[in-house]
């Protein structure tokens, strides 16, 4: 008999030792024994309700906590997944169940789970064991196939719980539904690449001539500004060649300004292959061209343009339409000269060309006499241009 049972209730424990003694006065020795005996019962009983009071109430405060904590996984979406290493088995949360589309099965059966998850099985089953070893809670993310056929994608906390010999007995996992945060983030990232996608467009848009598809002016100039800064870091060569076509006026003129532009796609097309990738190729307006070539001095401009000359003269023509000519100045990048004047100087050799007969190519003079205010020569048709 315990002794927290005997001293349970003081004051019956006393009363019965008290009339034990009286009783066993008088010789009623029997009698004292079992009055002492029933006074302990009723002492017993005593402590035993006072056990079952506290016992109501610890359940009553424990039903409370797990419909709390239901309710808690309920307002965030969170189901509980309890895995048990020991023998396979899983066991849901009502909550859990609702997240996979089924009534409450708090242990379904091996298939039932194989059925419902198909692969995601197997990338539960790789996360837990790549993870077996952590005491730190791990992320397990995976997919599952509801019965009405829907896909959803499940993402876990998880953490593992470990034997006496230190091997995992179980792991938990609090799951959530997250395919609709991933539909949220891939529409959102859809949208980024079309608004990037539309701002290149854009961009492509505002450098490019709409007719050609050659870079506009300026475009074309902000490129030739940036090269002039490379060249001169890197001690290298640079030249431009600007390009004209002979009495194109006469060509809109006589086939009309549909077969003027086929003539300008054609030509555009001529000179952008014969130019290399990385070089500027331009249409600065009507039927003027402007080319770049990076680490070009005036010798190799001389023969790039003397080619272009002869691609212009030979290929030009298009349907029904006759080739053009083409006259053409090339200038290389001088010491302390800017875009603009070494653009002028180009020109300025276009224009000799022209007054030269046309079809024919010049480099533009080293020291021009006739200059602006930037020390460029201005030809009489560059002067009004720029």
């Amino acid at each position: 008999m315990r002794f927290d049972r005997m001293i349970a209730r003081p004051v019956l424990v006393l009363a019965a030792i008290a009339a034990m003694l009286v009783l066993a006065s008088f010789g009623h020795v029997w009698l004292a024994l079992c009055g002492a005996c029933y006074a302990m019962l009723l002492a017993l009983i005593a402590a035993d309700r006072r056990k079952i009071a506290r016992l109501a109430r610890q359940n009553e405060k424990l039903a409370q906590s797990v419909n709390l904590l239901e309710l808690s996984e309920r307002l965030a979406g969170v189901g509980r997944w309890r895995y048990d290493a020991r023998n396979g088995r899983h066991h849901w949360s009502p909550d859990m169940c609702a997240i996979l589309g089924l009534e409450a099965i708090a242990r379904p059966k091996a298939d039932f789970v194989a059925k419902i998850m198909g692969d995601g099985l197997d990338a539960l089953s790789t996360t837990f064991a790549r993870h077996q070893c952590d005491e730190e809670p791990f992320l397990v993310e995976f997919e599952i196939a509801r019965p009405d056929g829907d896909y959803r994608l499940l993402r876990a906390r998880a953490r593992n719980q470990f034997d006496d010999s230190g091997a995992v007995a179980q792991v938990l996992m609090a799951v959530r539904d997250v395919t609709e945060d991933y539909e949220q983030a891939r529409r959102l990232k859809d949208e980024q690449q079309r608004a990037l996608e539309s701002a290149k467009r854009a961009e492509q848009l505002a450098n490019t001539d709409p007719l050609t598809g050659l870079s506009n002016r300026r475009f074309a100039m902000s490129q030739i500004d940036r090269s002039i800064v490379v060249a001169r870091q890197q001690d290298s060569d640079l030249s431009l060649i600007v390009f004209d076509l002979d009495h194109f006026k006469q060509i809109n003129d006589t086939y009309g300004h549909v077969a003027g532009d086929a003539v300008l796609v054609r030509v555009a097309k001529l000179a952008r292959l014969l130019f290399p990738e990385t070089d500027v190729v331009a249409r600065f307006g009507g039927e003027e061209f402007v080319c770049m070539l990076t680490g070009a001095d005036a010798t190799v401009a001389q023969e790039f343009a003397e080619r272009l000359r002869w691609s212009i003269e030979s290929g030009s023509a298009t349907d029904g339409v006759p080739g053009c000519t083409a006259s053409i100045g090339h200038a290389t990048l001088g010491q302390g000269e800017s875009s603009l004047m070494l653009f002028a100087r180009a020109d300025a050799a276009l224009y000799e060309a022209k007054e030269a007969g046309r079809n024919q190519v010049r480099m533009a003079r080293d020291n021009p006499s006739d200059t602006n205010v930037d020390g460029a020569a201005l030809s009489p048709r560059s002067a009004t241009g720029l």
